[in-house]
């Protein structure tokens, strides 16, 4: 086993961090709750995804206890808190009693007291196989006459089938009623719907791509957390404009970087502000795209966990006592 490793326990799930830990040539230990000695002999950190540790704690109070004896922290990672999945409190709280981790990484810090460990802010990134420029330029989408659509939308838009996408598709259903009377060019999409690559052909011909909801705001209030395409939008070129989300202003610098609006009467007001201003669109855009791949892909994201995980095996000998 390489020098350099991870347990990673995603279980597929999670194929853009995956990637990153890919990029930084650290080897991946997949899905394995019961790794051997000669297989940690060489891990620096152990990462699994907050449903899975939740749901199977007997399963990750052994795996926990097999990493402690090599010194290797566990850090648990949540892309939907402050939902987590749905789980219970109560199942929240008896994993602490059960299982417990050593590190707790969050896309947002919004409930992160649930689980009482050293905390990282860990957001969402760009997966920079699937989201970058793909051969078009931020010259040309300056130009008024390269988009073919005015304000688009790409995201689950079943409401009947997904409850925590209800509201979601009520509330752009409504805006795009809105913008079809002013005469605007729409193209709101489900993923499914769409041909290989369509998606991006559409957040980059598009004046203005909508962040509107996501399913960690099922909990009830919105999530802090920046969904995933608030990232892929910039890395494509795309001029983003979002509902408000508390933690944007740790990723993006709020008055350069990033567009937003508070409520859908004011969404119609930005959407018709920036139609009317396309440089001032495009400026967002591009400094957003040079952040977002200077300080957002998933390579950068892998890269602070295993910092966070050197910084937890820093306590590994009151990790080990404590498990217990």
């Amino acid at each position: 086993m390489s020098a350099d490793a991870v347990v990673f326990n995603f279980e597929g799930k999670h194929p853009a961090l995956a990637e990153g830990f890919d990029a930084l040539g650290v080897a991946r230990i997949d899905d394995r709750w019961s790794p051997g000695d000669a297989e940690l002999a060489g891990c620096r950190l152990a990462v699994v995804d907050v449903d899975a540790a939740l749901k199977s704690m007997w399963r990750t109070r052994s795996l926990r206890r097999r990493l402690a004896r090599r010194g290797v922290p566990l850090v648990i990672v949540d892309r939907d808190a402050p939902w987590h999945k749905g789980v219970r409190p109560w199942r929240i709280a008896l994993f602490r009693a059960v299982a417990g981790a050593d590190g707790y990484a969050t896309h947002s810090l919004q409930g992160c007291e649930s689980f009482p460990y050293p905390t990282l802010y860990f957001p969402n990134g760009v997966r920079l196989s699937r989201y970058h420029l793909h051969g078009a330029s931020l010259d040309a989408m300056r130009d008024p006459e390269w988009y073919r659509w005015d304000v688009s939308f790409i995201g689950n838009l079943d409401g009947e089938g997904y409850p925590e996408h209800r509201l979601r598709a009520q509330r752009l259903e409504a805006i795009a009623q809105r913008l079809k009377s002013l005469g605007l060019r729409l193209r709101f999409a489900s993923p499914e719907s769409l041909a290989p690559d369509e998606d991006i052909e559409i957040i980059q011909h598009s004046r203005i791509n909508l962040q509107l909801g996501s399913a960690a705001d099922d909990g009830g209030s919105p999530s802090w957390g920046l969904p995933e395409r608030c990232f892929g939008i910039p890395a494509c070129g795309g001029f983003l404009l979002s509902d408000e989300r508390l933690h944007a202003g740790d990723d993006f610098d709020s008055q350069t970087e990033w567009a937003s609006f508070a409520d859908d009467d004011e969404a119609l007001v930005q959407i018709r502000r920036y139609l009317a201003d396309l440089p001032a669109a495009r400026r967002i855009a591009d400094a957003a795209h040079r952040h977002a791949m200077a300080s957002h892909t998933y390579r950068r994201r892998a890269a602070r966990l295993i910092e966070f995980g050197e910084a937890l095996r820093s306590r590994a000998q009151f990790v080990a006592r404590d498990v217990g």
